[in-house]
């Protein structure tokens, strides 16, 4: 507990001030967690002070809130370090979110059994996010998308028999834990892309799936499965409309690594349409 105080104290968080009359001022909670190795053995005990944001009202205390995380995409996309053998080494940011300037007053009590001994009644003002705060956010592997997709439309009105898929789901990531993604030293950096769609694969309400991957050179860096928002009249309609989502994910991949100094000409992406059962028909895009 002491220990995260200190983290507040050299981040400069807060400081004390006098309670204001007119303002909301927001408890705080310790929050406990014991962190194990893989045998189960507890290698270190964390506490962590948060602020009771579920008290806060829209418009008064904070505007909006968004999660300010990476993109799986955009950390794929730097398979790119292979082409260019770069060194790459994990770290992990101590107290990310006290990094995170406030533009509103925020105040919290101090915490219980923490209190300044000369100023007990005081509260702290927030100079930086604290976790709980709205304005805190702001400051799986390919095979099983779709499967995980289509159970999760089930989330509010699940049956037995979608635990029973979710169930298999798990199994199967159970027995392919030791498999993942090679990105190897010879490949090119050519972005390209391919979709495909099935048609009114749904019997609720008759709408089609869009599926994609992208790739950088041998590299799968993107994939992705989304039912459509709305309801097409053919395959072929279908199979634009998947064409299209996947455009916006190869554009907006192209700009990411124009953002790292590499550029991208015409970028091909290939659309698999099933005319029917017996004839098969593979076009391909230039974007």
């Amino acid at each position: 507990m002491q220990e995260e105080l200190n983290q507040f104290k050299r981040n400069d968080v807060w400081y004390l001030v006098p309670c204001p009359k007119d303002s909301n001022v927001f408890g705080t909670k310790w929050i406990f967690r014991n962190k194990t190795d893989e045998k189960e053995q507890i290698m270190l005990n964390k506490a962590r002070l948060v602020a009771q944001g579920y008290t806060q009202i829209e418009g008064l205390d904070f505007d909006e809130t968004f999660a300010s995380v990476a993109r799986l995409e955009s950390v794929r996309l730097l398979s790119i370090a292979c082409h260019l053998r770069f060194k790459l080494h994990p770290m992990d940011v101590k107290s990310t979110f006290l990094n995170s300037v406030l533009q509103k007053e925020v105040y919290v009590e101090q915490p219980a059994r923490f209190q300044d001994h000369i100023y007990p009644n005081h509260v702290y003002r927030l100079k930086k996010a604290l976790y709980g705060l709205k304005q805190a956010l702001r400051a799986c592997r390919p095979y099983i998308s779709f499967s995980v997709g289509l159970c999760a439309r089930f989330q509010s009105d699940s049956k037995e028999s979608h635990l029973l898929a979710m169930k298999r789901i798990l199994c199967y990531v159970n027995g392919t834990k030791n498999f993942g993604l090679y990105y190897s030293f010879d490949s090119n950096v050519e972005l390209a892309g391919y979709s495909n769609a099935d048609w009114a694969r749904n019997i609720d309400d008759r709408k089609s799936t869009t599926g994609g991957c992208f790739y950088i050179g041998n590299n799968l860096v993107s994939w992705f499965s989304k039912k459509q928002n709305c309801v097409s009249l053919s395959t072929a309609e279908a199979k634009y409309i998947a064409a299209g989502s996947c455009c916006t994910q190869l554009l907006w991949m192209k700009q990411m690594l124009n953002d790292y100094g590499i550029r991208q000409g015409k970028m091909a992406l290939g659309l698999h349409y099933l005319e029917n059962t017996h004839s098969q028909l593979h076009a391909k895009v230039s974007i």
